[in-house]
């Protein structure tokens, strides 16, 4: 009993490990989209003093500086949906790992029910052969208390039958 007790604890540490990891992934993950978003800010304000200073540059150099941007732009793009996507795998991790938790501790359960009511039946089994055992015994001495009984009445049959001139030896002439 006690070692399904201690499965059970075991069982749970290691589903609250798998979901403390994956949480902690989950915040790593959440603080890196926070990073991406103060990087996209950077870059919106960096493109807005761009757009205003265009009027003192040359044209070829404003289009290869829009160009790098644009490009920064969708890196940045693609980082942050690799970082969704890595978030929502790792959200989906930690809830298969908890529906196993889940599972594991309700087949635990299943399985303590069943050796209680294996433990009750054995119990059972062993009243019904004590109170067999006992009635085996109580019919054994009654017999054996009836049996010196027809031996007392028979004696004393004998006896009387004796006293009367009657014997249960066959008489020869």
């Amino acid at each position: 009993m006690s070692t399904s007790k201690d499965g059970i604890k075991e069982m749970k540490a290691i589903v609250m490990e798998e979901a403390k990891t994956d949480m902690e992934v989950a915040n790593e993950l959440g603080q890196l989209k926070d990073r991406f978003y103060q990087m996209e800010q950077m870059l919106s304000s960096i493109k807005n003093q761009s757009t205003q200073n265009q009027t003192s540059q040359n044209q070829p150099q404003q289009q290869a500086q829009g160009q790098q941007l644009n490009q920064l732009v969708q890196q940045m793009t693609q980082f942050k949906n690799q970082s969704q996507q890595q978030q929502q795998q790792a959200f989906t991790q930690l809830q298969q790992s908890i529906q196993q938790g889940m599972q594991a501790l309700s087949q635990a359960d299943q399985y303590i029910q069943s050796a209680q009511v294996l433990s009750q039946m054995n119990t059972f089994i062993e009243q019904a052969q004590q109170q067999l055992q006992t009635m085996t015994q109580n019919q054994q001495n009654q017999q054996g208390q009836q049996g010196k009984q027809l031996q007392q009445q028979q004696s004393q049959g004998q006896q009387n039958l004796q006293g009367y001139g009657w014997s249960n030896q066959p008489q020869y002439q």
